[in-house]
């Protein structure tokens, strides 16, 4: 049976946080530019349960290079 591969494009994936992108949400911020368009439509399904869940960390959220990758960070 044949098939075909399909190669996703990795929309600039060096920006994107999730963390960054939900506390947006729950923020009211602006959060659609660090989403790729391929994403935002099954994002959407779930905003609502994003905005009323709490803050779930301890950190000050947003990306960070040093926590990008698991032991890839420059020392």
């Amino acid at each position: 049976e044949d098939l075909e591969l399909v190669e996703q494009e990795h929309y600039r994936r060096e920006i994107y946080s999730s963390t960054e992108i939900r506390r947006r949400v729950r923020s009211g911020g602006e959060w659609r530019y660090l989403l790729p368009e391929c994403c935002e439509k099954d994002f959407r399904e779930h905003l609502k349960k994003i905005r009323e869940s709490g803050i779930q960390y301890d950190f000050e959220p947003g990306w960070k290079k040093k926590n990008s990758s698991h032991d890839t960070f420059e020392k």
